[in-house]
């Protein structure tokens, strides 16, 4: 539990994490009692944390069903890519007019030494988070300009959604070795574009590359 967190949010942290390595899936079950028994905490600081995760898009609450691993249906899939797609263009295009191309390319670029020895070693769980950081660093730099508040917590949502999907995708047809070296090749390809293209360009490239992302998902998995 960091400074400043609340044991909500420390519960929802260890749950999110819980999602992100695969201990619960897409559809799994959760119940507050049993949350709040394995965590040593009150009913109502789980069904908080829930709520937290919730408001995050990793989980989903129905009623008479309780909450549960956020599903999606093709049509919401679908939706998901495209919207991250289109706020990500936006996003990359407002964060250039604030901050120097190579201070943003200079986080993005251990993105790809990470990804690739990831692949090295077989571990393709970490391949996908180490992706994800290029998303969670875009997400960053919109946060902290501070003039679009709402843009970034649309990515948030939505990048944790789309990499849900990616979850499940990697569960029922995970990629195969040249799949993922074809991928970490065509982000590095987006990471030049990002320090060397101009604005529009770098734009429709991030457009692009998550639309093919989520073509590929929905070949594959919906």
């Amino acid at each position: 539990m960091t400074r400043g967190d609340t044991l909500a949010q420390s519960v929802a942290s260890a749950l999110r994490q819980a999602i992100q390595d695969g201990f619960y899936v897409s559809g799994d079950k959760l119940i507050e009692l049993a949350i709040s028994q394995e965590m040593n905490v009150s009913q109502n600081t789980a069904r908080e944390a829930l709520h937290i995760l919730e408001y995050e898009g990793w989980a989903q609450k129905r009623a008479r069903h309780g909450s549960h691993v956020r599903t999606f249906t093709h049509e919401e899939a679908e939706e998901v890519y495209a919207l991250w797609a289109s706020v990500s263009g936006l996003a990359l295009a407002w964060a250039l007019e604030h901050i120097p191309r190579a201070n943003l390319t200079q986080s993005l670029l251990p993105v790809i030494d990470n990804a690739r020895a990831q692949v090295d070693a077989g571990n393709t769980h970490g391949v996908l988070s180490t992706l994800f950081t290029f998303h969670e660093a875009l997400a960053s730099v919109i946060e902290h300009i501070g003039n679009r508040p709402q843009t970034a917590e649309l990515l948030m949502r939505l990048r944790n959604q789309a990499r849900l999907l990616e979850l499940t995708r990697e569960r029922l047809n995970p990629r195969s070795r040249a799949e993922w070296d074809a991928l970490v090749a065509e982000y590095e390809h987006l990471i030049g574009m990002v320090k060397f293209a101009d604005s529009s360009a770098a734009r429709e490239a991030i457009t692009l590359r998550i639309e093919a992302d989520g073509k590929a998902l929905l070949g594959a998995s919906y």
